[in-house]
């Protein structure tokens, strides 16, 4: 008899004159790698909705806002702005390093949209044409802004998902001209559903 074989009948021995004691360690060796791979599991699905929150809702975005929070102690020049324009935005690109795209927004809340017999309320954004790729929304149809349009001052509108079944249950809303507040503008594109905010902020299918 070959030693390895010696060796493997004294083992088998062993485990056979203490079945409860290698019982429980084949118990504990099962559920550690049943853990281990619970915990792999678990890590991999919080990793891959971690970066469907990234894509969906920009958690890579940072906004600058002006106001901000009093500073009580700081002097009373220094205790925000009271507002921001284009050549800051600029003025960060230009200095703040790593920054790869900027887009200045404006918003306003209530505004009415009429086509037809139809009409919605929406929360209305002024954008630049980077803007739907720093907020990783893309177009369900339709071409985004282009400078082309920011040069010509161009009155074109883009739908949020819910805004354009509003107005259009039917589709087809691209170059149809609807009414913002009286003022005419001509359909550009539609967004792609989005869904639910992380902030709380108002529901982005429901903006214009």
């Amino acid at each position: 008899m070959s030693r390895t074989e010696r060796i493997g009948r004294d083992v088998l021995a062993s485990l056979l004159a203490h079945k409860q004691r290698a019982f429980l360690m084949m118990l504990g060796v099962a559920i550690g790698v049943a853990v281990l791979s619970a915990v792999i599991a678990v890590s991999q699905g919080t990793s891959a909705r971690v970066m469907e929150l990234v894509r969906n809702h920009s958690l890579d975005m940072i906004m600058v806002r002006s106001g901000g929070e009093v500073q009580i102690f700081a002097p009373q020049a220094e205790r925000g702005l009271a507002a921001l324009f284009p050549e800051d935005a600029r003025a960060i690109q230009a200095e703040i390093p790593n920054i790869e795209l900027i887009s200045v927004v404006q918003n306003k809340s209530d505004i009415h949209l009429v086509y037809e017999n139809r009409s919605a309320v929406a929360r209305l954004f002024g954008v630049e044409p980077d803007w739907a790729e720093i907020r990783y929304v893309p177009l369900a149809e339709g071409e985004f802004i282009s400078q082309a349009d920011m040069t010509s001052l161009a009155r074109v509108a883009y739908l949020g998902d819910n805004v354009a079944k509003a107005l259009f249950p039917e589709g087809g809303a691209v170059g149809r001209t609807i009414r913002v507040d009286n003022d005419p503008y001509v359909v550009k594109g539609v967004f792609r559903r989005v869904g639910g905010n992380l902030d709380g902020a108002a529901d982005p299918d429901s903006r214009l």
